[in-house]
């Protein structure tokens, strides 16, 4: 194997032997030209010439290089992530950052325990919501402020809302969604509201005026659930479920009685059987907007997090793009 010459960095002075090197770089009484490159001959640099014959110069970045560097690598990443499937993002985000998704109904429970708690035992002097309040409360339950409670997204490309129920993913049609949310909100925290409104005008019975604004709040209750075909609580509960609301830790005898069942259930028909086409699909538009607003604002946020973590987390920035060579290597 025929070895290379050794070479002087510095003036490109090369020769067969060590010795002929040796005195090249120790022995001159005047320092080399700069022919080559303008490279200071350290007592390091010129032991390793002895040793290994040549000495490569490391590539030295100027500062503006390695800021255009960085700038190069940021804009590959953001558009890499700005191309990627949503699901993926979150998978790796989650997957990375050792996150645990929590159920939708989890959250639910979690939101309004308290309110529920209050509703069922009075708690509240008076407590009414407006049809805005209802929106209000879609809007509320669709926001993701922690990436932990990530459970409902809109889906553009399938138009389709995917909820995170029971550990996981359900992708469903759009229109069954969004009555799927709501039926839940319903089951959390809605049907506790109804028997309050109820409680109270049957309580409230000898002061009219303000009887009959409970009556307006339960008119555009059952109007919001009119407009997604959704029942009422009310429906086949007897009397004692109604004004207790299944609440079990309560003592009270029972009773058989439907009259307050009846009593509403035939309210909230007629309700249904007004109700206006065009203003239902304009709220059903209002709430698909609301929960596409909100999947929009998280993925925005998501994107942020992800350059975020890219640029600040050194481990992150790695095991993501480990994982897409993976899934690379796996196409």
């Amino acid at each position: 194997m025929v070895k290379d010459n050794y070479c002087c960095p510095r003036c490109r002075y090369n020769t067969k032997l060590k010795a002929n090197m040796y005195r090249h770089l120790y022995t001159l009484k005047k320092k080399c030209p700069t022919i080559n490159n303008d490279i200071e001959l350290t007592d390091d640099i010129k032991i390793y010439i002895i040793e290994n014959r040549i000495y490569n110069i490391p590539i030295q970045h100027t500062p503006q290089q390695i800021i255009n560097n960085q700038i190069y690598n940021y804009n590959q990443f953001n558009n890499l992530i700005s191309n990627m499937d949503n699901m993926d993002k979150v998978n790796k985000f989650i997957k990375i950052k050792n996150i645990e998704l929590v159920d939708f109904e989890d959250t639910l429970d979690e939101n309004y325990h308290t309110k529920v708690y209050k509703l069922k035992n009075n708690k509240y002097k008076d407590y009414q919501l407006k049809f805005q309040n209802m929106m209000e409360t879609i809007d509320e339950i669709t926001t993701v402020s922690e990436i932990s409670h990530l459970n409902i997204l809109y889906d553009d490309i399938l138009n389709k809302i995917k909820i995170f129920c029971e550990g996981e993913w359900k992708n469903l049609l759009l229109e069954i969604g969004i009555n799927d949310i709501i039926k839940k909100i319903q089951s959390y925290y809605l049907d506790a509201y109804e028997c309050y409104i109820i409680r109270k005008i049957n309580n409230e019975s000898s002061n009219s005026r303000y009887s009959n604004e409970l009556e307006d709040s339960l008119y555009e209750y059952y109007k919001f659930l009119a407009w997604f075909d959704i029942l009422p609580y009310v429906y086949e509960k007897n009397d004692n479920k109604i004004i207790y609301n299944n609440d079990n830790n309560r003592y009270h005898e029972y009773c058989n009685k439907y009259n307050l069942s009846d009593n509403y259930y035939d309210k909230y028909k007629i309700i249904l059987l007004k109700i206006n086409k065009s203003e239902q699909n304009k709220v059903k538009r209002g709430i698909e907007n609301i929960i596409r607003k909100n999947t929009k604002s998280f993925f925005l946020d998501l994107n942020k997090k992800l350059l975020d973590s890219f640029n600040n987390d050194s481990e992150f920035k790695n095991e993501f793009i480990k994982d897409i060579k993976n899934i690379n290597s796996i196409k």
